[in-house]
C-alpha cells in the first residue's frame, strides 16, 4: 500500500467570530469501525494524518511498549487512529460493546450520546467552541421511541454533570476549546 502523508494544517482563512449559537445533537447511529473489509478494520480509513508520517510498511514511527515487536501502522494516506484500535479491542472482548448494540439502544430510545455545542459561529471553521457530551436516556421520560425529527427530548444522566444535574448544569465531559 502506498502512502502519501497529508497532515492537517490550519485553515487558509481564519474564521471570523460572530455571535455564537448553541446546538444540541442526539446521535442516531455510530460506526466505530470495528468491522472489517478485505481483512482490514474500517477504523483505519477514518481520521486524519496528524503527524505527517506514513508508518509502515517501511517506516515504523509509531512504536509500542516493545519497539521490536509492537508496530502500529497508519491507515491509508498516513491516517492516525489509535482510538479506533482501542475501540476494536473493546468490541472484541465485550459482548455488549460495538456499533450494532449502541445503535440499537439509540433507535429504541433507551440511550444515546448527546452533544452540546456552544458559541458555534456557523462557519466551516470555528476555533473557539465549547463541546460537551452526555449520555441521553429514557426518551421523552416514558420510554418512547425516537422520531428523529429534531423534537425528541432525551433525559440526560445526572452522573454526566459536575453538580449532579443541579441548576445551572455544568457538564463533566466538556472542552471549552
Amino acid at each position: 500500500m502506498g502512502c502519501a502523508a497529508k497532515p492537517i494544517g490550519p485553515p487558509k482563512d481564519p474564521p471570523s467570530k460572530k455571535d455564537g449559537v448553541d446546538v444540541v445533537l442526539a446521535v442516531k447511529s455510530f460506526d466505530l469501525g470495528e468491522k472489517k473489509v478485505n481483512s482490514e478494520p474500517l477504523y483505519k480509513s477514518y481520521g486524519f494524518d496528524l503527524d505527517g508520517y506514513c508508518s509502515c510498511p517501511n517506516d515504523f514511527t509509531c512504536k509500542g511498549a516493545d519497539p521490536n515487536t509492537s508496530r502500529y501502522c497508519d491507515g491509508p494516506d498516513g491516517r492516525d487512529n489509535a482510538g479506533g484500535a482501542l475501540i476494536t479491542t473493546f468490541a472484541s472482548v465485550l459482548d455488549d460493546f460495538g456499533s450494532e448494540n449502541i445503535n440499537k439502544s439509540s433507535l429504541d430510545g433507551s440511550s444515546t450520546v448527546v452533544f452540546q455545542v456552544r458559541q458555534y459561529n456557523g462557519e466551516a471553521n470555528d476555533d473557539q467552541v465549547e463541546v460537551a457530551w452526555m449520555i441521553g436516556q429514557d426518551l421523552n421520560g416514558n420510554g418512547g421511541v425516537p422520531v428523529w425529527d429534531g423534537k425528541d427530548v432525551w433525559d440526560v444522566q445526572k452522573a454526566g454533570f459536575l453538580n449532579d444535574g443541579a441548576s445551572p448544569l455544568t457538564p463533566k465531559f466538556a472542552d471549552p476549546n
